[in-house]
């Protein structure tokens, strides 16, 4: 379970550190990206049930 303002993972872009919320609150039916994975912009990071 998150609530909307919960960081759910970090974003490393050119050694700077972003937090990804969630942006709604739910749960995270699912993690599509990898752990260390490449990920482009608008790429979906996480699947969720409300």
């Amino acid at each position: 379970m998150v609530e909307a303002d919960t960081t759910i993972g970090i974003i490393e872009i050119m050694k700077l550190m972003n937090p990804v919320v969630a942006g709604a609150a739910g749960t995270i039916a699912a993690f599509e990206a990898q752990d260390g994975a490449q990920v482009q912009f608008g790429q979906v990071l996480a699947r969720f049930e409300a």
